[in-house]
């Protein structure tokens, strides 16, 4: 069909609000999605270039609201909702791998 899949557009939305939740943690915290929307709004094509300007709406000590505009070719193409948790350091430094 020549389009980009919703699945690639969701992860790049993730990646791009994850980003501007590190920023805003000064890049110092572990954080988690915890929950994202994704609303659909036209068809990105294969080869066009695509971006995200994230806005962080809140941060709480133990949540961060972000969203953001998916554009490609000049039009919006999607936009998201995401809400990331902000992971307890003492708890985190009690966890053992496996």
């Amino acid at each position: 069909l020549g389009i980009v899949h919703g699945g690639a557009i969701m992860t790049f939305a993730d990646m791009a609000l994850g980003c501007a939740t590190a920023y805003a943690l000064g890049g110092k915290a572990n954080f988690v999605t915890a929950q994202m929307q994704v609303y659909f709004t036209a068809a990105a094509k294969v080869g066009e270039f695509i971006t995200c300007q994230p806005e962080v709406v809140r941060k709480t000590s133990s949540l961060v609201f972000v969203r953001g505009l998916i554009v490609a070719g000049g039009r919006t193409v999607a936009s998201a909702d995401g809400m990331f948790k902000v992971l307890d350091e003492g708890k985190m430094a009690g966890m053992k791998a496996g």
